[in-house]
């Protein structure tokens, strides 16, 4: 690779990672429940630039299959509650080939209990072997 390589490779890159960043904080802004935050404070990480998002957990098969229709019932049903603000998912995980999220447990109500169950089932139905 020569320099002129180097450079244009770099400007893709810068444009690539731009619209990551454009993208994620649209994703943090729709569903905050999934911008990354410290443990205890519930802060937002000082370093956080929009380059992740907890959605980056969701393996993809099941992200292109059902992520965006998830977290919008999710979120639907969370602004409905009036907790959309106070809802937080700290990991998503595939265990046994099966969808689970890790949160801090605000949302249990019978709603909550009839969306994840449903996306559990689709992910098992999907699976990612």
């Amino acid at each position: 690779m020569n320099s002129k390589e180097y450079l244009d490779t770099y400007k893709k890159l810068d444009e690539l990672t731009s619209k990551v960043v454009l993208y994620n904080a649209q994703i943090c802004d729709s569903f905050p429940f999934l911008m990354p935050r410290e443990y205890i404070s519930d802060s937002p990480y000082i370093t956080y630039d929009y380059s992740y998002t907890l959605y980056d957990k969701m393996p993809a098969p099941w992200r292109i299959a059902f992520g965006d229709e998830m977290f919008e019932h999710l979120a639907q049903q969370l602004k409905m509650n009036e907790r959309i603000n106070g809802y937080r998912i700290y990991d998503i995980l595939e265990i046994d080939n099966r969808l689970q999220i890790i949160d801090n447990g605000l949302a249990t109500d019978e709603w909550y209990e009839e969306i994840l169950p449903k996306y559990q089932e689709k992910s098992r139905q999907i699976g990612l072997h």
